[in-house]
């Protein structure tokens, strides 16, 4: 096993374990908050964080156009371009975060146009808002430092720094809510969880980019390259914000922040099992970077490692729908209770799940090679169509309407996708591709509501139930994985390489 092979197999370990970890205490944290201190707190922070996100919107483009150009002059070893690329990414970082400070301070002091709360003083959000703000913007200033541990495939070493300050204060903090009952107290260990990570994550780049050239002087072309793509992938993050940071606000405006509150349970739920699942994909991603990006791979090889790509996601999609369908509205009952159930939401939910990851390996093809620029038109049409299906159906169907109003959108982008791979490789073959992607999502769906109907007509007690659902999902899981993926040739590759290792 090569040294960069191990190095995706310790990504894929400690991305998983960090993703596991931060689901258990942040359910935890949400049980405790929602006993001690209220659903209409919760609602407040998911509102603060979309904020975040709406102002750290002038750094759009920056971290994926540094990735892009770190990622491809590493690939063809020119140390000395990847030196210069470094160099003005730590500029550029320098002058967003000034700007951020700037505008941060303003919204601050104008909280209340954008938030109103019947448990937290206007004062008090204003702390909560700046204290995690700041912490953010320490995050801004290592971006490009991840940036440069993830291409060198050693990013594992940030998981594990992250492991343990996320089991250490995700304990803090439930001490803190516990023995105070104060949400700033709270609100202070996350900032400065943030702060500490940022900080140790820079030491750790520090002494890892020792053994490269370090660039002294900025040159103009490359600049004008990191620019160009910056000013491009500037419109696909836009779309991004629209796209993933806009549903609490939707849901405050049109139904109330308590239904942010219920909504951000499930949501929740789901992001982490997403972000777990990304994690197992994105483990390999550097190498898969490395080879499409290499001079020598050409387009059979590319439309094979597609392929092998594509089959890696439908084991994670069969694997996370299965137990989400089956067990989140059971899960959601035993940890917050039945108050906090909404129907349908759950469904909605996983068949968004299945969409987006479906068309997961697309996405990295053209983010790898930098085409995913060419969508960036399409992207804007996709988030304008999801915040305006959004709130429409918002307004009929409460917190579901936000779901369908996503999957809508995501249906329109993953056609867009399809379209413009062809377009620009030709290393998809589209009738074989939708044939699968159908054929999986159709047996995935069944095989679901398989385990609805038997489940329904058990009257036993919820926590068996959840136990049975376990066991059936895991048999399913593999028996799908025996009949579709085991003796396939993909197949075949994933199992030697989960043995060598």
């Amino acid at each position: 096993m090569t040294k960069r092979t191990s190095n995706s197999f310790k990504n894929l370990v400690f991305g998983i374990t960090l993703s596991v970890v931060s689901m258990l205490f942040g359910m935890i944290n949400r049980k405790i908050f929602l006993m001690v201190i209220g659903i209409d707190v919760i609602g407040a922070q998911d509102v603060l964080i979309s904020l975040f996100a709406t102002i750290q919107l002038l750094c759009c483009g920056y971290g994926t156009a540094t990735y892009i150009h770190l990622n491809k002059a590493f690939a063809n070893n020119k140390m000395d371009d990847f030196a210069e690329y470094v160099l003005i990414s730590k500029k550029i970082t320098y002058l967003l975060s000034f700007a951020l400070l700037i505008v941060g301070t303003v919204v601050c002091f104008n909280i209340n146009l954008f938030i109103s709360s019947n448990t937290l003083s206007i004062e008090t959000l204003q702390i909560a808002f700046y204290s995690q703000f700041l912490a953010s913007i320490s995050n801004v200033f290592v971006d490009y430092k991840r940036s440069i541990m993830i291409v060198m495939q050693k990013e594992y070493k940030l998981f594990i720094v992250d492991l343990i300050l996320t089991v250490f204060f995700a304990a803090l903090q439930i001490v803190i809510i516990f023995k105070t009952e104060n949400y700033i107290l709270y609100v202070f260990a996350v900032s400065f969880k943030m702060i500490l990570y940022s900080f140790i994550c820079s030491r750790i780049t520090n002494k890892e980019y020792h053994i490269f050239p370090i660039s002294s002087k900025i040159s103009l072309t490359h600049f004008v390259r990191l620019k160009k793509v910056a000013i491009k992938q500037a419109v696909i993050d836009l779309s991004d914000y629209i796209y993933y940071s806009t549903d609490s606000i939707v849901l405050s405006m049109n139904c109330g922040i308590i239904q942010v509150g219920v909504y951000s349970n499930y949501y929740m739920i789901f992001m982490t099992i997403t972000l777990l699942a990304k994690r197992g994909v994105e483990s390999i991603q550097a190498s898969f970077s490395e080879i499409i990006n290499s001079a020598e791979t050409n387009t059979e090889s590319k439309s094979q490692l597609i392929q092998l790509y594509d089959c890696v996601c439908f084991v994670i999609i069969a694997f996370c729908s299965l137990y989400l369908l089956g067990l989140t509205d059971m899960f959601v009952n035993i940890l917050y209770g039945a108050e906090y159930l909404s129907q349908f939401t759950t469904v909605l939910l996983v068949l968004n799940f299945v969409i987006v990851f479906s068309q997961f390996s697309l996405y990295s093809y053209l983010r790898t090679t930098g085409q995913l620029i060419n969508e960036r038109y399409y992207d804007v049409i996709m988030a304008s169509m999801n915040i305006v299906l959004s709130i429409y159906f918002s307004r009929i169907f409460g917190l579901n309407g936000v779901i369908i109003g996503t999957i809508i959108s995501n249906i329109f982008i993953w056609i867009i996708r399809i379209i413009l791979i062809n377009q620009i490789d030709q290393v998809v073959n589209i009738k074989v591709y939708l044939v699968k992607k159908i054929l999986g999502i159709v047996i995935l769906l069944l095989v679901s509501y398989v385990n609805y109907l038997v489940i329904s007509t058990l009257d036993i007690e919820i926590f068996i139930r959840f136990l049975i659902m376990i066991i059936m999902c895991t048999a399913e899981f593999a028996t799908i994985f025996l009949i579709l993926i085991y003796r396939t040739k993909n197949g075949v590759i994933i199992r030697k390489s989960i043995l060598n290792r």
